[in-house]
């Protein structure tokens, strides 16, 4: 069990510069920086343009360059809680935009999907 999980402290105790990445932290940097590489690729190239475009191209590069700078200057305990909660958050997120593409299906509006894409933006 990861000590992270138990102390939030461990995240100032015996930090210093170029202090070694354990692999688990490695390889989950890697594949979530890839995730948002392929998403950021997929979003200009291949995705409908839609009204929030700029917003999820702004979301990708930021999220990328974070990875990259708290990977680079050794700041990964911390990293790995964002990643943690922007994941919980990205679920969330496009479960409600989800809900909201579908609030309209075969011209008739469902006002129940508007009302729980509301509740699932509350969260």
């Amino acid at each position: 069990m990861y000590i992270l999980c138990v102390s939030i402290a461990v995240l100032y105790v015996d930090w210093k510069a170029g202090v070694e990445v354990e692999p688990e932290i490695y390889w989950l940097y890697m594949f979530q920086i890839g995730f948002y590489t392929h998403f950021l690729f997929a979003s200009i190239f291949i995705n409908v343009k839609r009204k929030d475009f700029l917003m999820i191209v702004v979301h990708h590069l930021l999220t990328i360059s974070l990875l990259s700078w708290s990977y680079g200057v050794r700041y990964y305990y911390i990293g790995v809680l964002v990643l943690f909660l922007q994941d919980i958050g990205d679920l969330l997120l496009e479960a409600g935009k989800t809900l909201v593409y579908f609030k309209v299906m075969n011209g008739k509006k469902y006002n129940s999907m508007d009302n729980l894409a509301n509740s699932v933006f509350a969260m």
